[in-house]
């Protein structure tokens, strides 16, 4: 269990993706070769933490806010891994003053 401390959702790569990837670093090639092996993510929500038990109570209550806030929760654990793209970033700051505007 990842308890209330930890993130409320993290991305795990699977050994064999994260293998190719550093297979693709370390021998080189084109620019951007690593990049060509699409590897999988599988996102884990932490069902402890206060952010994913607000999404669980706002999902049928208000939609369009559980989907912000299930996006929010994606790009964190997004960001976690890497820097996000300059359009992500952009839907991510926008969407954080949207959600800060909610709650006051």
């Amino acid at each position: 269990a990842l308890g209330e401390a930890a993130a409320p959702a993290v991305l795990t790569l699977s050994e064999e993706g994260r293998r190719m990837q550093e297979m693709a670093r370390l021998f080189g090639g084109p620019e951007g070769m690593a990049d060509m092996y699409k590897a999988e993510y599988t996102l884990v929500l932490n069902s402890a933490h206060t952010l994913y038990q607000k999404l669980e109570a706002l999902k049928d209550a208000d939609a369009d806010t559980a989907k912000l806030l299930a996006q929010q929760i994606y790009d964190l654990a997004r960001l976690a891994q890497r820097p996000l793209e300059s359009e992500d970033m952009t839907a991510f700051i926008a969407r954080s003053a949207q959600i800060m505007e909610k709650l006051g």
